[in-house]
């Protein structure tokens, strides 16, 4: 696992540890591999490209990260990370899976564990990881727990801890 991880690293040299850690490892974990040969490699799947959004891994070897408090107003969202949320909250609520694109591993079981965390502490467990468009912030990872604050009436009322990454100027 450690060279997949270096290997992984030395292509996102500004990536602080704290997003690599919490976003891209345990996605390495999960799979036993890191599939890119060098940042310009495309995605190899579509569940690679999933976790990665609309952006390549040369879009986000270059970002600058800064961590930031945010309450997710409503409007502060892209409209595809608006989507995403609104439908974790349709298949898992109503039952309503209109797409079948979320092939997220015990999504429901997070969903509502996220709900009853964000219930008992008024707080989320982890930061939400982001890149600014010009289209608002596009979540890469942290649609579940954003998904349980809008379930739950709370986005605009609780404070997140947030990485945001954005394509130098």
């Amino acid at each position: 696992m450690t060279a997949l991880k270096q290997q992984a690293k030395s292509m996102l040299p500004n990536m602080p540890d704290d997003v690599f850690d919490s976003w891209l490892l345990p996605i390495i974990k999960d799979h036993n591999d890191w599939p890119y040969s060098n940042i310009r490699s495309p995605h190899p799947s579509l569940q690679w490209s999933q976790y990665f959004g609309l952006f390549t891994l040369s879009n986000i070897s270059n970002c600058l990260w800064h961590r930031m408090t945010l309450t997710f107003d409503m409007g502060c969202l892209d409209p595809i990370s608006n989507e995403t949320i609104d439908t974790l909250i349709q298949k898992h609520v109503h039952n309503l899976d209109r797409t079948g694109r979320f092939n997220v591993r015990n999504s429901k079981m997070r969903f509502f564990g996220f709900v009853e965390f964000i219930q008992r502490t008024s707080s989320i467990p982890a930061p939400i990881i982001g890149i600014n468009t010009d289209n608002g912030l596009s979540i890469l990872d942290g649609n579940h727990r954003l998904a349980a604050l809008t379930y739950l009436g709370r986005r605009g009322s609780v404070q997140c801890d947030t990485w945001i990454g954005h394509s130098p100027a």
